[in-house]
């Protein structure tokens, strides 16, 4: 069997077929639909129980905007001593906790909602970007468009070798690859900040189009 790499077509010829093997991709200019964001909220007590409680009533707070335009996930939240050091010496004086969510949401206005948490003295809330992104509903529906665009690519090449080897080529099999290629939009560039609730920031990232891309490996057979 001979075998010939012509551009980035691997050609294997034997006495009675031919097998191509190559590199085929598909891609799509789309606008993000959705935007992300995270917020870490951080409280200071005396015990380990207010802080916990604190926690509680937040997380209860976000769960009512589950079904209105926004879903916050996580949830987590961690509690540890907290001391002071004078002279070298270790004094406790409480307990520091952190929680932290992860959030998406349409509009900008719901976050700001959500975000809405009536904050102890000893509490404050840190904020991080926010982001324009494809969401998973979408990403489906875009990745089952280049799926097939890259099936009808590859039909097309095997007439086309039909006629280049003058045999009969059919499209033998396709192996996409599990990951696929997205190009990330440009970002609001703001960074973490600890801040009352009654600031928060208004400002919605740039919502510029991504390049979704997606390969898959082919196999014809040209008889």
């Amino acid at each position: 069997m001979k075998r010939f790499i012509l551009a980035s077509t691997l050609i294997a010829i034997s006495a009675n077929a031919t097998v191509i093997l190559d590199e085929v991709s598909s891609s799509t200019q789309i606008t993000p639909d959705m935007m992300t964001s995270s917020f870490t909220i951080t409280k200071k007590a005396k015990s380990p129980s207010q802080i916990l409680d604190s926690f509680k009533s937040i997380n209860e707070h976000l769960k009512e905007f589950n079904n209105k335009g926004i879903k916050c996930v996580g949830g987590a939240s961690n509690v540890s001593p907290e001391y002071k050091y004078t002279n070298n010496v270790q004094t406790h004086i409480g307990y520091v906790g952190s929680i932290s969510y992860n959030c998406e949401f349409k509009k900008i206005e719901k976050y700001n909602e959500a975000l809405d948490i009536k904050l102890a003295k000893d509490e404050v809330v840190s904020l991080n970007p926010i982001n324009w992104v494809v969401s998973s509903q979408m990403r489906t529906q875009i990745d089952k468009e280049l799926e097939y665009e890259i099936y009808q690519k590859a039909m097309s090449k095997s007439v086309e070798l039909s006629k280049i080897f003058n045999k009969n080529c059919r499209l033998e099999e396709v192996n996409f690859l599990n990951q696929t290629t997205i190009y990330p939009t440009q970002r609001f560039a703001m960074k973490s900040i600890a801040v009352a609730t009654d600031a928060i920031s208004e400002f919605e990232p740039i919502q510029s189009e991504q390049t979704i891309s997606k390969k898959a490996y082919i196999t014809i057979k040209c008889e």
